[in-house]
């Protein structure tokens, strides 16, 4: 029994593969090797990089916030933010704080009771939840 591992290599962007001693470097998707010795009888092919080591080849998809460039040789994303220059574009993300908090929406609606406090972050998710705790409280009265 041969023990077959693989490994990422984030300096080369390759994908290395260890059978028994010895390790071979796939270069690309989809390249055959050959195990010496074997006169042919042993190959096999190298796993898609993307599918192997997705962090190598634009990180979370740039996390939405700029677009993977294929046309280079590794891959890699190119963020909407010039000054983000981090794999992922995670430097452009912007958290907002909470809008209104749930004891200043009850008490500016004449009701002090049942009071929640949570923090919002986002205007969307803001306004749905309002319009569902006026419907929920309506309901109370």
């Amino acid at each position: 029994r041969v023990g077959i591992n693989a490994r990422c290599d984030e300096e080369s962007h390759t994908i290395k593969v260890m059978i028994g001693e010895q390790t071979y470097t796939c270069e690309e998707d989809g390249q055959m090797m050959e195990v010496p010795g074997t006169e042919g009888r042993v190959k096999f092919e190298c796993p898609r990089l993307a599918d192997m080591c997705p962090d190598l080849i634009c990180p979370a998809n740039c996390a939405g916030h700029g677009i993977c460039d294929y046309s280079m040789p590794n891959p890699e994303c190119r963020c909407f933010d010039e000054n983000d220059i981090t794999p992922g574009c995670y430097k452009s993300f912007t958290t907002m704080g909470p809008q209104v908090g749930w004891d200043e929406f009850i008490t500016a609606n004449g009701s002090s009771s049942n009071k929640l406090t949570w923090s919002l972050f986002s205007n969307k998710l803001l306004h749905g939840v309002i319009i569902f705790v006026s419907i929920y409280f309506i309901g109370l009265t």
